[in-house]
């Protein structure tokens, strides 16, 4: 899968997204991102509700150009969750607490008080340090709760303890009736667990998973859709205070766990699925009305094992994931299979269904637009041909020539690759090229898209901004590259925008070769006509441009 399958990664530059090493993508739209690279530089971008992105940032919301000097740079960063509401119906605004655990085991967070209060909020920086004992290996978030697993096998929460998600009896809720639940202090979850070696843990919206050495899986918390596998046992309220064992047969030893909101799927060590919980949006696999009884008014209260009609028998299951915010489930199969089922970001709900995703983590990227756990990209050995090519660009060392634009700023390139992959190059270059001179001239052509077009020579890629995209229709007209002409016209209709089609329709006008894009130009401006008619391009129209316009625009209305 590529980084750029996931919406908000699209904003960042090229030369960034290369560099990336841990990428984290999270609230409830996938609005935020945080990316660090090889070098240990940590980007944010986007959405930046409770000073998410690790940036104070109050005169906006969002954050449209990637923000580098972040406080989370050179903290070697190994991992990222993060806790986080949905939307408010009335304002839009979501709460969303993040933690980063770092390589040497330590814990920071920042962010909103879903899971922290901060008794004084005054003199808290804005990436806080979580002090524990032990070194930590992993965490994992509910909706504003969060359990530590320690390398040593310990887990420990804080947080909300309204529906005993912490495992314990502490907080408003149990012994203190005062405390503002355990959000300023964390403390060792016991119980059943004590004395055992647990390697993973999950959280629910309200419950806690952990899973021991031995394939044993323990919850507890809310229960109210049974959520633990189970009715309760301790007591008549709908939660579990203690962690329990999971009801499954002694012969299920488990290897991997996720959970949705009130959900959980189990993978065995065998490649055997299990399920349980809720079900009202098909999140466990089964029709919501009429199969053996479970319907959304029926979770499914104890463990049964998922069987997919859509994967031949023989089909093993390698991984799973699953969201919190849209009950959305998701496995691979050892064959590299990918199917998902539950609620996507857009509200479709779906039974178990063979995707053409490459991964699960390609599956969230489109279905439900957060991570369901930090993208890792690991270091290639070897570059493929298209890297090795688009790296020599601009190579001072291997370059046996220049091109020098009109600001006399010059380009170093290679006469082979410009000959083979240019027509234009390859006709003019003996002409350009006087008493073996290293430098080419091209006096026309701005640096930018001088570069651009080189880019594009180099790497069969075009980046360009609206600002740039007539020069290089010019451009590519000039040197007759149809393909290149072909990238600028689809460059250009997908990033159109109203402030900006005004001065694009009227340059299109003098274009040759450019009559679709100056109509597509005009049905925009049609569609967007009250912004347009504002835009520093509409004032600049000649009347034979406003005529057509105003014209197009009278029968938009009438029609």
């Amino acid at each position: 899968m590529s980084l750029r399958d996931w919406t908000i990664l699209r904003h960042l530059d090229s030369d960034i997204l290369k560099k990336v090493r841990l990428a984290f993508v999270f609230g409830s739209s996938g609005g935020s991102a945080i990316v660090i690279t090889r070098e240990d530089y940590v980007y944010a971008i986007g959405k930046n509700s409770s000073s998410c992105l690790g940036f104070d940032v109050k005169s906006f919301s969002a954050l449209t150009t990637a923000m580098q000097n972040s406080p989370l740079s050179k903290m070697d960063i190994k991992g990222f969750v993060a806790a986080c509401t949905k939307p408010d119906s009335s304002s839009g605004i979501e709460k969303i607490s993040v933690i980063a655990v770092t390589k040497d085991g330590k814990i920071y967070d920042w962010g909103s008080k879903l899971c922290r209060t901060y008794s004084d909020q005054q003199s808290r920086p804005l990436i806080s340090p979580i002090t524990i004992s032990d070194k930590v290996k992993e965490v994992s978030c509910g909706t504003s709760h969060v359990l530590v697993l320690s390398e040593v096998g310990k887990v420990y929460s804080y947080g909300s303890n309204d529906n005993r998600q912490l495992g314990h009896d502490n907080g408003r809720y149990g012994k203190n009736p005062n405390a503002e639940d355990c959000k300023d202090s964390i403390i060792q979850v016991t119980g059943e667990i004590e004395g055992k070696f647990v390697v993973e843990i999950a959280c629910g919206s309200h419950f806690s998973l952990a899973l021991i050495d031995d394939g044993t899986l323990f919850g507890w918390g809310c229960n109210r859709y049974g959520q633990l596998g189970c009715t309760n046992q301790s007591s008549s309220y709908s939660y579990e205070q203690k962690p329990i064992i999971i009801p499954l047969s002694s012969a299920i030893k488990i290897r991997r766990i996720a959970c949705g909101t009130a959900h959980v799927l189990a993978l065995s060590r065998n490649g055997a699925l299990y399920g349980w919980g809720k079900n009202d949006s098909n999140q466990l696999g089964l029709p919501i009305n009429g199969y053996n009884s479970y319907s959304t008014s029926s979770p499914v209260l104890a463990p049964f094992k998922l069987s997919f009609n859509c994967l031949y028998p023989y089909h093993v299951i390698a991984d799973i994931g699953a969201s919190y915010l849209y009950d959305l489930s998701v496995a691979v199969s050892e064959r590299n299979t990918v199917i998902f089922w539950g609620q996507s970001s857009t509200g479709q709900r779906f039974l178990p269904t063979i995707s053409n995703y490459e991964s699960i983590d390609e599956a969230f990227a489109y279905l439900a637009r957060s991570m369901h756990k930090p993208l890792i990209i690991p270091e290639k050995e070897r570059m493929t041909l298209a890297e090795s090519l688009e790296k020599e660009l601009g190579n001072k060392e291997t370059s046996d020539l220049m091109i020098q634009t009109e600001s006399s700023e010059q380009i170093h390139v290679h006469k082979t690759i410009l000959k083979m992959r240019s027509k234009y190059f390859e006709a003019k270059l003996p002409q350009l090229l006087k008493n073996d001179d290293k430098i080419v001239k091209v006096k026309t052509e701005s640096f930018p898209a001088m570069k651009a077009y080189l880019q594009y020579v180099y790497t069969d890629k075009l980046q360009v901004n609206l600002d740039l995209a007539i020069e290089l229709f010019k451009l590519a007209d000039k040197f007759e590259d149809n393909n290149f002409k072909m990238l600028c016209e689809h460059s250009i209709k997908r990033q159109m925008k109203s402030d900006k089609v005004a001065e694009l329709y009227s340059a299109t006008r003098q274009l040759s070769g450019a009559e679709d894009l100056n109509k597509f130009c005009l049905e925009f401006a049609v569609r967007h006509a009250n912004e347009v008619m504002k835009s520093p391009g509409y004032k600049n129209w000649d009347l034979d441009t406003l005529k057509t316009f105003l014209s197009e625009y009278v029968k938009s209305r009438e029609y």
